[in-house]
């Protein structure tokens, strides 16, 4: 008996190679060293058009990913049978382009297969961290800076083919170098921060994420190891993409640009902020839990300026005359009260 093929099942079918066939365009275009501004918001466009898109895409970078060193050697292989990628995709359809974009993506699983004959080297992650109360700036090995924030942890592994780090805890502000046959990644969790050369901050305080772009654009995908990209977010000087836990659609906040990282100067900025979560900040950089607010109506109290990180209690003091408040001490502790309540 024949096998009956539905009209539905071969356009499904159809739309699965057209995405695919897309997809590695844009993944060779993207990781040519020649793609701008204008290609990384194309992809995110595309990418968020169909949920398609997003699987035929990640299918592709996680065998690339795979390959690991090898893969320049395949993406030079393939880079002349790669067009650039156009939005929106055109109706007709080149028939060289197909055949190429085939045999290029069904040779990756072989590639793959076979990779342990590739000759490579991958270069040994170096761990750098910070203890509390300790801020610390390193230089990697291209260059690029990294501020540690307190109580930090970050891992970085940097070679001929790539730039990665992971924060494995705290808060951290990247000066990345440009390089763009090298773009750097940072790894959070299961979100990958793409850069080619920018300043930016990726912070994993208080059980969620948060990116805030001081010069440059970022890219920021949500993605769990292997598996389908669930979102990708783009952010620009002077906003912040904040991702609170298990949620792939980020809160965006704009920020002021140039107060990004002012902790990795010995200053805490805030806007608006309530005393309770300042206090907090300020007694990470501080021993013991210095700083405590007397009652709920001081806690609730909001904040807006500048603090020098300091001994706790010039901290307390400075806190103190800006917000018309006393301070009681109890032993090495200092809590901040109405003054109304202390007369």
């Amino acid at each position: 008996m024949g096998t009956t093929v539905s009209m539905d099942e071969t356009e499904n079918t159809s739309g699965r190679k057209d995405a695919r066939d897309t997809a590695l365009g844009w993944y060779v275009r993207l990781t040519s060293g020649e793609a701008g501004e204008a290609d990384w918001a194309a992809h995110a466009e595309w990418l968020a058009a169909d949920p398609a898109n997003l699987a035929a895409f990640t299918s592709v970078q996680v065998q690339f990913d795979r390959m690991d060193s090898a893969a320049e050697a395949v993406r030079a292989h393939y880079a002349d049978a790669m067009p650039a990628p156009v939005l929106p995709a055109p109706a007709r359809r080149v028939a060289r382009r197909t055949v190429l974009l085939a045999g290029a993506f069904a040779g990756l699983a072989a590639i793959v297969a076979g990779i342990s004959l590739w000759p490579w080297s991958q270069a040994t992650p170096t761990r750098y961290a910070t203890a509390r109360g300790e801020v610390r700036q390193v230089t990697l090995a291209d260059g690029s800076t990294v501020n540690l924030d307190t109580d930090t942890a970050i891992t970085v592994a940097i070679d001929d083919g790539r730039r990665v780090a992971t924060l494995d805890h705290g808060r951290a502000i990247f000066d990345i170098r440009h390089e763009p046959s090298r773009p750097f990644i940072v790894n959070a969790g299961r979100r990958r921060i793409h850069v080619l050369g920018t300043r930016f901050e990726v912070s994993t305080l208080d059980d969620s994420l948060s990116v805030t772009v001081a010069r440059g654009r970022v890219g920021v995908t949500a993605q769990e190891e292997d598996q389908p990209i669930l979102a990708q977010n783009t952010a620009s000087a002077g906003e912040r993409l904040v991702y609170l836990q298990g949620g792939s659609i980020p809160h965006r906040e704009t920020v002021d640009a140039a107060t990004v990282g002012h902790w990795s100067e010995g200053w805490l900025s805030f806007v608006a902020t309530p005393l309770k979560t300042v206090l907090e900040e300020a007694n990470r950089y501080l021993p013991g839990d210095l700083l405590h607010a007397g009652g709920p109506a001081v806690a609730e109290m909001t904040f807006t300026g500048s603090l020098q990180i300091r001994d706790g209690e010039t901290l307390a003091r400075n806190l103190a005359d800006f917000m018309s408040l006393d301070i009681r001490r109890e032993g090495d502790h200092f809590i901040l009260e109405p003054r109304e309540a202390s007369r």
